[in-house]
């Protein structure tokens, strides 16, 4: 997601994602209100149907 970029640079491990971790620039940006808590609901929806197993 092209608004998660920069605050991603932030974050305090290079394999962030973006859902839990401490130190997370993306969710830092959505505390602060830069980034919708919407639009992190709707990047977490994806990355969970992305990583489910299909069978």
């Amino acid at each position: 997601m092209a608004d998660f970029r920069e605050p991603s640079t932030h974050c305090r491990f290079y394999n962030c994602t973006h859902v839990q971790e401490p130190g997370c620039g993306v969710l830092a940006a959505v505390k602060r209100g830069e980034i919708s808590a919407s639009r992190h609901r709707i990047y977490c929806e994806i990355r969970d149907e992305l990583t489910r197993s299909r069978y």
